[in-house]
């Protein structure tokens, strides 16, 4: 307690120059008790400033969630919260008093209704950028979509391709066993009518020769029955060379 009465009366003594602790602050009581007050009072609003200065830091802006935020003192109901609003209506919030580094406009100290704005507004934007985000990966997943089916359509039209290619090969390799066979047949057709062909001319040359022996005397074809003597010979077709000698087959 000893201490705050000196330190009291340091105050007055050193606003004033020590003026009221002379004879003049004695022979003038009331003057004396003014200056002394008028010199606390000085004292005491230099003291504050210095200590504002001092305790007081430059606002910054609040860049977390304002759903954290406490915007008012729970004991004293004050505000925490400072705020400028944008060209744009947008609120920019601070931790501090002060002014706007760039427009240096006041910040204001944020109001019940304030509050409920911010609040308001930052659980809009919240709700549209879920909306957004929600959007965005549909349109991703619609994407991953497309871009699956597309390789779906890819691999079954390569498929389709590669077993068209493997159908077609081998409808050629059996078009070539057709046109393979067909030829073999065809060649064993043309030999088999050759075989008949030779057959039935062999046929008719037998004919033929039988027809030529029954009328020439067992003759083959191309020689004739004769005798050297036909008077001797009961033959039909006889023709006689004359000389000596019996019957047989000559050439023609």
């Amino acid at each position: 307690m000893r201490l705050i009465e000196l330190f009291l009366l340091a105050l007055p003594y050193i606003a004033t120059g020590g003026a009221v602790f002379t004879d003049w602050g004695k022979n003038h009581k009331a003057l004396a008790v003014l200056a002394g007050l008028v010199a606390l009072a000085t004292t005491g609003y230099f003291i504050r400033d210095r200590y504002l200065e001092y305790r007081t830091s430059e606002p910054h802006e609040i860049t977390a969630d304002v759903a954290t935020l406490k915007f008012f003192d729970s004991n004293t109901s004050n505000p925490r919260v400072w705020y400028l609003r944008s060209q744009a209506g947008a609120y920019i919030l601070y931790d501090a008093p002060g002014f706007d580094p760039t427009t240096a406009s006041p910040l204001l100290p944020v109001t019940p209704e304030i509050a409920q704005d911010v609040l308001s507004k930052a659980a809009a934007a919240k709700a549209e950028q879920r909306r957004h985000a929600e959007e965005a990966q549909r349109a991703r997943q619609q994407e991953i979509d497309r871009q699956a089916a597309e390789a779906r359509q890819r691999q079954q039209e390569e498929q389709d391709r590669a077993r068209a290619q493997e159908q077609a090969k081998q409808k050629a390799a059996q078009d070539e066993i057709d046109r393979q066979n067909a030829i073999v047949q065809q060649q064993l057709r043309l030999q088999r009518q050759q075989i008949e062909q030779q057959q039935a001319l062999a046929r008719q040359r037998e004919q033929q020769q039988n027809e030529w022996r029954r009328t020439h005397n067992g003759c083959n074809i191309g020689t004739r029955y004769a005798c050297f003597d036909c008077q001797h010979t009961n033959a039909p077709e006889c023709i006689h060379i004359g000389g000596n000698g019996g019957c047989g087959c000559f050439p023609n």
